[in-house]
Order: structure tokens, then sequence, then C-alpha cells
């Protein structure tokens, strides 16, 4: 709004400036007019200010002209300048955003090394298409050429926008698979020595039974990660792994009640 009134106040300076002299000449002419004394000489000089003053208005009304399409022509160029540098700025935080991803999928542990290079050169593809798009940008001259690029930056990022959103779910899914595998690894080695226990002939009722719920807690948070809901997922994880923690604490004291009897045996 600021800018707009600024380029009506600058118009108006411009109107001033090129009608001033006119309205003088005009003056001028209504005074000669007014002071003609019937004389012949007299009217062929008012005549030929009258003229004069005519071509001067003539010649501000071209200058106004002139001034005004020139103005006209620089507001464009700069809105014009502004457009394009915010694609190219728009552009430039999505390839940072993407380099940024790469070095992410680099260091995660849950994924392999060929998932990994795959991902990233997935990513790299779409940042060659991204810098492709900042170089037209920047030899962008008309209004009409930058509409078009914008409607194809505008799906190329809704491209982007659904395989990161694809790899993020894969990266979650990855790092709650390998949560799930190292807890059935903990839950099959208690699972051992809770046999252990049973064949020294010690009570293992209460172990079997939270045993159980922990492997039907890792069951089903399994399904939920295969089915992307992966929030459900670390929930079920978690109360897994709480119980499996308990259930190695019982097993720890019942072995050492079977090693205090001994002792107590040996004395």
């Amino acid at each position: 709004m600021f800018k707009k009134i600024v380029h009506q106040v600058a118009a108006l300076a411009i109107l001033f400036v090129a009608f001033y002299p006119l309205w003088v000449g005009a003056q001028q002419v209504s005074n000669s007019v007014q002071s003609v004394s019937g004389d012949s000489n007299t009217t062929s000089t008012t005549t030929d200010s009258y003229t004069q003053t005519k071509q001067v208005w003539r010649n501000r009304f071209e200058e106004m002209k002139k001034m005004t399409q020139k103005e006209r022509l620089r507001v464009k160029e700069e809105a014009l300048k502004q457009a394009r540098r915010f694609v190219i700025q728009a552009i430039k935080r999505a390839i940072s955003r993407l380099e940024r991803m790469k070095t992410t999928i680099s260091n995660i542990a849950a994924l392999e090394s060929g998932r990994k290079s795959q991902l990233i050169a997935q990513i790299d593809a779409k940042i060659n298409e991204l810098q492709t798009l900042e170089a037209k940008a920047e030899n962008v001259t008309t209004k009409e050429e930058l509409v078009s690029l914008v409607q194809e930056v505008r799906q190329e990022l809704t491209q982007i926008k659904s395989l990161v959103k694809e790899i993020v779910a894969e990266i979650l899914a990855s790092h709650i698979d390998r949560t799930l595998t190292k807890l059935t690894t903990i839950a099959n080695t208690l699972a051992d020595k809770i046999d252990d226990l049973k064949d020294k002939n010690y009570n293992v009722t209460s172990m079997e039974k939270t045993l159980n719920e922990a492997k039907t807690l890792l069951s089903q948070a399994k399904e939920k990660n295969e089915a992307k809901n992966y929030r459900e997922a670390r929930r079920l994880a978690e109360q897994a792994r709480t119980k499996l923690a308990k259930l190695a604490g019982e097993i720890k004291s019942a072995y050492a009640n079977l090693q205090g009897g001994i002792n107590e045996v040996t004395k």
C-alpha cells in the first residue's frame, strides 16, 4: 500500500512539472488578450504566444508519457526480479533440506548400507532436478516464463514431499524393527533361563506369565509397525521392554536364591 501511495505522489509531481509552464503560458495569453487594443501587430503577437504555449504543452505531455511509461517498465522489472528471487530462494531451501537428509540417512544404523545408497541416489536425482529449475529461474525475463516456472517448481516440490514422507516412514519402521529384533533376542534368552530354572525344580509360573505377556506385546508391536502405525508400535515395544527388564530381575534373584541354597547345603 505504501509503495502504491509513493507512486501516486510521484505521478502528481510529474503532472505538476509538465503542466505548470502551460498554466503560466495560458495566463500570459489571457493577459495579452485582455490588453488587445485592436492593433493587428498585437493580435499577431498574441497568436504566436498561444501557438508557442500549445507547442510547449504538447512537448511536456510527450515527456510525461515517456516518463510514465519508463516508470511502469521499471516497476514491472523490479517486481519480476523480486518474484524470481523468491522462487530461487525456495529452490535453494529445498536443496539444503535434501542435503541434510542425505547426511541423516548416512548416519542411521538401522538401515543397511545398500538401502542407504538407494535412498541417497533418489535424493540426488531430486537435487539435480531442482538445480535445473534454479538455472531456469536465473534466466527468466518475462512474467509468462516465471508463471510457467512456478508451476514446475510446485510440481517438483510436491513430488519431493511425497518422497521425503516415504523415506521418513521407512526410517521409523527400520528403527522399530531393529528394536523389536533386539527385544525378541532378549526374550528368547530369558526363556532359556526360565527352562533352566524349571529343570532345577524352581517355581517359574510367574516368570512364564511375564514372558508370555512380553512376547504378545512384541507380536502386536510388529503388526502395528508393518501397518505403519509407528506411534502404537513404539508404545507396545516399550511395554514389552519394561516386562522383559522386570523378568530379567526376577531370574537373577532366582539364581541368587538357588546359589544361596547350595551354599547352605555345603556348609
